[in-house]
């Protein structure tokens, strides 16, 4: 299952122009658009794309300092945030569903999604 998104990751090092605005400047310094699909390498340090439960495609981010996330394309939900220990700050139902047609149980849903019966509100919760 192909799909594709579009995230923003902190660049260390970025090509500066002049500018008369500081916060231009910044946005400059330290933004870079990274595109990413499923089964495709990403080059972005610290961004990978691969298939995760239910063969959702999921993104794994890993920080310099040992931080690391993990975010499934499928209602855009975070389910894993571990910091440098190891120790995972978010929870996942252990009987969550990851068939691409429920939302997740758990994590961080970031489209905010209704859960039960009714229609879906957020067109993110059913895309990839």
């Amino acid at each position: 299952m192909a799909a594709s998104c579009t995230l923003t990751v902190p660049a260390l090092f970025a090509a500066s122009s002049s500018s008369s605005s500081t916060s231009a400047r910044r946005y400059r310094r330290f933004g870079v658009v990274a595109m990413a699909s499923a089964g495709q390498k990403v080059y972005a340090p610290g961004v990978a794309v691969s298939e995760g439960n239910g063969g959702l495609p999921k993104i794994s981010l890993k920080s310099p300092h040992g931080s690391e996330a993990e975010i499934y394309l499928f209602g855009a939900c975070v389910t894993s945030w571990k910091v440098p220990s190891g120790k995972d700050l978010l929870f996942v139902r252990p009987d969550a569903v990851f068939n691409g047609q429920k939302p997740i149980s758990g994590g961080i849903p970031h489209c905010f999604p209704q859960f039960g019966p009714g229609p879906m509100q957020q067109v993110c919760e059913t895309c990839i």
